[in-house]
């Protein structure tokens, strides 16, 4: 019986010592860093407001990317966080976008902040092998909407050009004006809209302002000689030519030429009338031969 005690004793003691002096398995805690990323994903499924979407977008990607550097998740974590972000944002962006284009009035700092959120969606590429994250068709989608707005910029400068240089460049301009007019989302603009409209009115203006300064020019026939005034009076009945034949045809409304005809030909008399006094007095001799 003694033994038998001090057996099991003995036995007791070296069970309970390796339990105790053994080193401990080892353990996995979840990554803290990497459930807080998940965490904001999740706040995507919850049909947030865009500027909440917006911000759950700019947190969750600026955090993804920190963490990656800091060792603090993986590089495949990471970009499988942004990937999921991605994805889950476009449609929030997309929507946000065409609710503007939609719209009647498109504030220029809403057109600023699409072009670059749409710069920033299309240029996202993985850390681990550089891979657009963005798929074809949705890449293509964040692209028409830096496209529209391209084309807004490139319309608003056009009604800018409302300057007569020569018909062929009115008409292209015009062309321009036509097209842009056309397209689905400009036409929702309508301050944009009603510049492009008027711009054959403006254009028309301005051509007939042009050919009014040619004839004006005439008038200072005194600082010219014959030769200069007559290539000048060529121009100018040229001018008054082209506008009467092509006016109305390209802006759809003309105006009458007859005031300016009647200062061409007024100008035209008292110059050559000059010019025929000057000879005189430079040889008095002349009105004998």
């Amino acid at each position: 019986m003694l033994l038998a005690a001090i057996a099991a004793a003995v036995f007791a003691v070296g069970y309970y010592a390796k339990r105790i002096t053994a080193p401990p398995m080892q353990t996995s805690f979840p990554n803290v860093h990497l459930a807080s990323l998940r965490a904001d994903l999740a706040r995507l499924d919850k049909q947030p407001t865009m500027e909440v979407a917006d911000s759950v977008f700019n947190v969750t990607l600026h955090a993804a990317r920190y963490f990656q550097r800091e060792g603090l998740v993986t590089t495949k974590e990471s970009d499988d966080v942004i990937v999921k972000l991605t994805k889950k944002y476009v449609p929030f962006f997309l929507k946000s976008a065409e609710e503007h284009f939609n719209s009647n009035i498109w504030p220029e700092s809403r057109n600023f902040e699409l072009r670059r959120r749409a710069k920033l969606l299309s240029g996202l590429r993985t850390q681990e092998d550089h891979q657009p994250i963005l798929a074809d068709e949705l890449r293509a989608s964040v692209d028409s909407v830096t496209n529209t707005i391209i084309a807004y910029d490139e319309a608003k400068e056009l009604c800018r050009q409302t300057y007569f240089n020569n018909l062929a460049d009115v008409k292209d301009r015009l062309a321009q004006a036509d097209a842009y007019a056309k397209m689905p989302r400009l036409r929702n603009c309508s301050a944009l809209a009603d510049n492009l409209k008027s711009m054959r009115s403006r254009l028309e203006e301005a051509h007939y302002n042009h050919v009014r300064d040619k004839v004006r020019e005439m008038s200072y026939y005194h600082s010219y000689t014959e030769s200069e005034f007559d290539d000048l009076a060529r121009e100018a009945n040229a001018a008054i030519a082209e506008y009467e034949r092509s006016a109305y045809q390209t802006y759809g409304q003309n105006r009458s030429m007859e005031n300016l005809k009647e200062w061409y030909d007024n100008y035209f008399t008292k110059a050559k009338t000059k010019y025929k006094q000057d000879r005189e007095e430079s040889n008095p001799f002349s009105s004998f031969f």
